[in-house]
């Protein structure tokens, strides 16, 4: 702090708790702002998903930065016996000693002693998901939110129109502290000018700035909060259900990365089971930002590499060896599959559906009117671009980068033809995909065209036709370069390298190519099955799949017809290796 002649640093165990401690010792020190006062504070903003007491407790000691370890015990000390009670002691900072009630079990004695440091040490409450939903009404309050809000009550319509100008960027091209112009025009007419040190800061200094000259509308003032008070928000059932749905899939993963001590990263995608009773379960996970594998490895040991190494691509496999899973367990209660009409097929129960998440939006087109076309990753740091025409050669892809679909052309795709892919045809209908959730903010109209109607087949409600995009409007910060997928009673997290697409220890990854044509091999034989019809070769096991291969034709010549493009072709040996040897076990052989 320049001006104050202050400078502050401080080590943690995260960036987001070191700023914290280092803005408490400036408001202190500074500006003389109480230790109550900055309590009071962070009890507001402080957000904390709901779960077990011991979660709540990591969430909140996390935001503290505060060191800890817990002792569960018997309450005498003694060997542990049958009625034995429990007592969980935890150590704060190496010196403040805080313990729980007397239970009957470990569990219980350490949720009692997570409780008490929560309510009484740190002074806060157990989060709800009603509280958790308040909070993000609360971060929706900015100016530009307000101002929307009161032009479209003004106008009676939900589009107002209001038009955000970016008018000077001082940042480009020099070293200064980059300010930022931005003009908001209203119905055409009206404009105004404000200016901030981001884009979104000097957005919400117009939006201000209009809010005052047209509404005579003060943010700070009392009547505001009254007004836009977040209790008098009606916060919609579909904001509700992505909120809890973005909560029950983040504890998930970070239960279980705790449990595993792996580590974390915010680039999280799942595939979520909703019971007849809406009761929902998440049976897979995939992590990991977007890696491609290298051209030489995929030519060394097609099958046994992962070639697109994506969180929503990692939890779409995952999810494949789920319901291979589930058809060993047909015959129980929880068992989400029942036989189709098609001998030898199964389906999801009736009232049974499957949603994906997805912390981030996958890439869209802010155009309209245009159905979004294919792209592919290729290597560049802009993203994904235009489909070559040609099919990539394993001799190309021995120095470039291998091309791969983008996600959105991918989840576009199973929507189409179902989840299940060519090979888990021949014992699935087709597995679609009945809502989507994005973690973060995103223009959810833009990802329902870009992953579900590019046909134009949909109206533009949601209400349309019952197939949502919803996001719980988190504010998510991009971190973890990890690479993970789990698959829900099919054992621990399995790590991924990147650079190897393999599992750690350089073993093939029980969700790359070959490795799931043996768990399907399995499946069928226990089904009884023949499987020599299919082919001793995976490309021939998959072309043999007659339906599918045809609904495949169908979809992409529809896809010409709408001008989207060309699907991304690779060389034919990328599938073409053998899977089954005189043992009958797979074998991840190129045919020459």
């Amino acid at each position: 702090m320049t001006e104050q002649g202050k400078l502050y640093s401080q080590d943690g165990h995260g960036k987001q708790s070191a700023r914290n401690a280092i803005i408490r010792q400036a408001l202190t020190e500074v500006f003389s702002v109480s230790k109550e006062q900055i309590k009071e504070f962070e009890k507001k903003v402080i957000t904390l998903h709901p779960g077990s007491p011991m979660s709540v407790m990591m969430q909140a000691l996390a935001y503290y930065d505060r060191e800890w370890k817990m002792v569960v015990e018997t309450w005498d000390s003694k060997p542990a016996e049958a009625g034995s009670k429990w007592v969980a002691k935890v150590l704060l900072d190496g010196k403040i000693e805080i313990e729980g009630t007397y239970e009957e079990s470990k569990a219980k004695a350490k949720d009692s002693c997570a409780t008490k440091v929560i309510t009484e040490e740190l002074g806060l409450d157990m989060p709800t998901e009603e509280s958790l939903s308040i909070k993000r009404a609360v971060t929706m309050l900015s100016p530009s939110y307000t101002l929307h809000q009161l032009m479209a009550k003004s106008a009676g319509t939900e589009k107002p129109d209001i038009v955000y100008t970016e008018v000077k960027n001082t940042a480009e091209g020099t070293t200064k502290t980059p300010s930022f112009t931005f003009t908001v025009t209203l119905n055409g007419k009206s404009s105004f000018t404000g200016t901030g040190p981001s884009k979104k800061a000097a957005r919400n200094a117009a939006a201000e700035i209009a809010l005052r000259e047209v509404f005579k509308h003060d943010m700070a003032s009392g009547v505001s909060k009254e007004v836009f008070s977040p209790r008098k928000i009606k916060l919609n059932d579909g904001l509700n259900s992505a909120v809890s749905l973005h909560s029950l899939v983040r504890l998930t993963y970070e239960n279980l990365c705790q449990s595993n001590q792996c580590p974390m990263t915010s680039h999280t995608a799942a595939f979520v089971i909703v019971d007849r009773l809406r009761h929902r379960r998440v049976v897979a996970i995939g992590a990991g930002s977007n890696a491609v594998i290298g051209g030489k490895l995929l030519m060394k040991n097609p099958g046994n590499v992962l070639i697109h190494m994506q969180s929503v691509v990692l939890a779409r496999r995952a999810f494949l060896l789920y319901l291979l899973d589930q058809l060993e367990h047909l015959s129980d209660v929880t068992c989400i599959l029942e036989a189709s009409s098609t001998p030898n097929k199964y389906r999801l129960k009736s009232g049974y559906d499957v949603i994906l998440y997805s912390a981030f939006p996958p890439n869209t087109s802010s155009q309209k009117d245009t159905p979004q076309k294919f792209s592919c990753y290729m290597g560049s740091p802009v993203g994904s671009q235009p489909v070559p025409d040609h099919v990539q050669t394993f001799e190309e892809m021995d120095d470039k980068p291998v091309h791969v679909m983008s996600v959105a052309d991918k989840i576009f795709k199973w929507n189409e033809l179902g989840l299940q892919g060519a090979l888990l045809s021949y014992l699935f209908e087709p597995v679609k995909i009945s809502q989507m959730v994005i973690g973060a903010y995103c223009n959810e109209a833009a990802v329902k065209r870009a992953v579900y109607d590019r046909f134009g087949k949909a109206m533009e409600t949601d209400a349309s036709d019952g197939w949502t995009v919803k996001s719980a409007l988190e504010t998510i910060r991009q971190y973890g370069m990890c690479f993970q997928n789990w698959i829900v009673d099919q054992g621990p997290i399995e790590r991924i390298d990147p650079f190897s697409g393999q599992a750690h220890g350089d073993t093939p990854s029980r969700i790359c190519k070959a490795e799931i044509v043996k768990r399907w091999m399995k499946t069928m034989r226990t089904l009884e099955i023949d499987i020599k019809v299919a082919g001793k070769n995976y490309a021939e096991m998959k072309h043999a799949q007659h339906e599918y291969k045809n609904d495949s034709t169908r979809f992409f010549d529809e896809c010409q017809s709408y001008n989207l493009g060309k699907w991304q072709r690779k060389d034919v040996r990328v599938d073409n290796f053998a899977v089954l040897s005189d043992d009958n076990e797979p074998k991840s052989e190129v045919k020459k």
